[in-house]
């Protein structure tokens, strides 16, 4: 190797220049050469003078025999050599395969930059080896037969420097190898510690959905243990369930039955409670103190000759209300009202129980009737009028408390209410027929007509 080729080598081995004492030893160690001529004078100087020798042929012989003998090991290196930096690159390609696999597996990964460093002085290194490689001397094609070949193919081989330049090789492979074996098992290693975070994670997942599971299976083994302990109740009671299968069935019979009754009786009773509709009064009787009897309360008003006219409309929400007035007879547009008559709806019919009850309170039936007596009285004498108020207001007292109550029976068109005071005795019963609705339709007109006319003639009454 010449003195350029060796300093390209070394940079390229070492990453520097060589110092002085690098290029001494390199030089002692034969691994280059200063020039060719140097080269070939020292060659020359090592092959033997004609002096000493027997004859010509004896010294071509033994020439020839020299340049074989190291034309043959200088053979066997460069195969070995060869042989070295094939497996060498076989192994470096194995080694980045895997290299890479594994990187590209790792979880954390190494940074590129890092693996792009790596692999640019792995190719340098590369290069450097086939670089030394490539100086491997030449081997002859063919031995001359004559003194003149022999010598210039001795010339051509420097065995001097073959040896420690194999040697040389050699080492720089298995720096490389130590290297990227050392590199890998960096490699290893982080792999190694990356698998074992993974496990720990997967671990703590595991565990947590472990646990998951376990409650879950806790619950199922409850819930399955409550339905096994519900069907050996089940089992324990067939038997008496089996006995008694007749008798329970009977007893649903029986129930639906009573139900059904119950329902068409519900439905009966409740129907049979409806007196929506416009029913005019007939009869009305009293009960006479003195007597203790009923008597007839319209009889005063036909002694008097007088005409009463009452009727009640009930509509589809139950309410009741009571139209009624009076008049001489001939003087129809004469007619006399009561305050009732000027009443908002109070009254409310219950079908179930066939009961008239009073809705509003004690406090706004005054609070009301108070307003319609001033209205309708405005000059009549305050303590009538307070007397009035009060009696009326304590007589609907008690039927707001329950204490008199309004009852009634309906059978066909025919409408019976009965009131009851608060020892539970009859007091007044009215009879009423219910009337057509062309019928009611005539009876609320002459009720409307009647009232114009009081009302006019109250009003001419008051101002005088």
């Amino acid at each position: 190797m010449l003195k350029d080729e060796w300093l390209e080598y070394f940079e390229a081995v070492n990453g520097r220049k060589p110092r002085p004492i690098d290029f001494k030893e390199a030089l002692e160690r034969g691994e280059f050469i200063l020039s060719e001529e140097s080269d070939s004078s020292q060659v020359t100087n090592q092959v033997p003078s004609d002096q000493g020798q027997a004859s010509p042929d004896q010294s071509l012989d033994g020439e020839t025999a020299t340049a074989k003998a190291l034309a043959q090991s200088q053979k066997e290196r460069n195969d070995a050599q060869e042989a070295l930096a094939n497996a060498a690159q076989e192994k470096r390609k194995a080694l980045s395969q895997e290299t890479v696999f594994q990187v590209k597996t790792l979880q954390s990964g190494r940074e590129a930059e890092v693996l792009q460093k790596e692999e640019e002085q792995r190719q340098r290194v590369a290069e450097a080896k086939e670089r030394l490689a490539s100086y491997a001397p030449t081997r002859p094609d063919s031995v001359s037969h004559s003194a003149g070949a022999a010598s210039a193919t001795i010339q051509d081989i420097p065995v001097f420097s073959n040896e420690s330049q194999y040697h040389d090789s050699s080492e720089d492979l298995k720096k490389a190898n130590r290297k990227e074996e050392k590199e890998a098992k960096k490699i290893a290693r982080q792999a190694a510690r990356d698998k074992k975070k993974a496990e720990k994670l997967a671990d703590k997942v595991k565990s947590k959905e472990d646990q998951t599971v376990d409650k879950l299976e806790k619950r199922l083994e409850s819930q399955i243990r409550l339905l096994e302990s519900v069907q050996n109740i089940d089992k324990k009671s067939q038997k008496a369930k089996n006995w008694g299968k007749g008798a329970l069935i009977s007893s649903l019979i029986a129930v639906v039955l009573m139900l059904l009754i119950g329902g068409v009786y519900g439905f009966w009773r409740n129907a049979s409670g409806n007196i929506e509709g416009t029913w005019e009064l007939k009869t009305s009787k009293v009960l006479d103190e003195n007597s203790g009897k009923l008597t007839n309360a319209l009889k005063e008003h036909e002694n008097n000759n007088e005409i009463y006219v009452s009727f009640l409309k009930v509509d589809h929400s139950n309410n009741l209300q009571t139209h009624s007035y009076f008049y001489t007879k001939g003087k129809e547009d004469q007619p006399t009202f009561t305050a009732s008559d000027y009443l908002k709806e109070y009254q409310v019919v219950d079908q179930w129980n066939k009961s008239i009850t009073y809705t509003k309170e004690v406090s706004e039936f005054k609070r009301e009737l108070t307003r319609v007596v001033s209205e309708l009285y405005p000059n009549a004498d305050k303590n009538l009028v307070d007397y009035y108020i009060s009696d009326n207001v304590d007589n609907y007292r008690l039927y707001r408390k329950g204490k008199r109550t309004k009852s009634y029976t309906v059978n066909k068109d025919t409408l019976v209410v009965s009131t009851y005071n608060e020892d539970g005795k009859l007091t007044s019963r009215d009879t009423y027929e219910k009337v057509s609705k062309a019928t009611a339709k005539g009876l609320e007109a002459e009720y409307a007509e009647a009232k114009v006319a009081y009302e006019k003639n109250h009003k001419t009454t008051s101002k005088k």
